[in-house]
Parts: C-alpha cells; structure tokens; sequence
C-alpha cells in the first residue's frame, strides 16, 4: 500500500477547524461539506482559495412552507 502525500490544505471559513486535502493543482472548483461545523465551502484548486457557500436544496427534499407558499 502506496501512502499518498497530500500537499495542499484547505481550512473551513466557517469553524477554521476542518480541513480539505488535495495532491495537486488543478484548473477545477471542488466543494466541500466541512465534517467539523456541517458547512458547505468551494475550494478553487487553481489559485488555492476558499469561499463560504450555501448548499441547493435537491428537488425530492421536503421544504418548510413559507409564507408564499400555499398549504393545501
């Protein structure tokens, strides 16, 4: 068993607690559920940056009704 050397390390904006591994630069946006805090961030590869994001709600998901949304 080869043990992979990560060398790139992205730290949660959240809770600056949970970390996200890469091995190499890449021109790609990956995102990431931190295990720490539960929040969802987008790392970019490329320039090495983090951002705070906002998970979509996937369609078959139950939402709380709103306001404008009707109850029937």
């Amino acid at each position: 068993m080869i043990k992979q050397k990560f060398q790139i390390e992205f730290i949660c904006p959240y809770c600056k607690k949970g970390k996200t591994m890469a091995d190499h630069i890449a021109d790609a946006n990956v995102s990431c559920k931190c295990s720490e805090c539960s929040q969802v961030y987008v790392c970019d590869l490329k320039t090495k940056r983090v951002e705070k994001a906002r998970a979509r709600a996937s369609p078959n998901s139950p939402r709380k009704p709103t306001a404008k949304m009707r109850i029937q």
